[in-house]
């Protein structure tokens, strides 16, 4: 659903918006998985 909900608000290109998430993507990595963890935690509660 996620995915879905970007798409429809998206204005850019497709290329931009792979860009974008791959550099999420990377940048979550390095985040130790014990404080990834807590993260999904906290924000399953939302």
């Amino acid at each position: 659903a996620g995915e879905a909900i970007v798409q429809e608000h998206w204005d850019g290109t497709g290329d931009v918006l792979e860009i974008v998430a791959g550099v999420i993507s990377w940048g979550a990595s390095l985040v130790p998985w014990p404080v990834r963890r807590a993260m999904k935690r906290f924000l399953r509660g939302f």
